[in-house]
């Protein structure tokens, strides 16, 4: 007998810039990367990140 496997739904993305998007109306304050070395932007939050894109 073959066991059913029940998917989630996921969000349908067309680019990156997509993507970050509709992160940013998700999830605005979150923290979306990190970068350890020392730079500019080494922790940008979503908002941050949708400034770039």
């Amino acid at each position: 007998m073959k066991k059913e496997i029940e998917l989630n739904n996921v969000p349908h993305i067309i680019s990156i810039q997509d993507m970050i998007l509709q992160s940013a109306k998700n999830f605005n304050t979150k923290l979306a990367l990190e970068d350890l070395n020392d730079t500019p932007i080494n922790s940008p939050g979503i908002n941050k990140l949708k400034s770039f894109s």
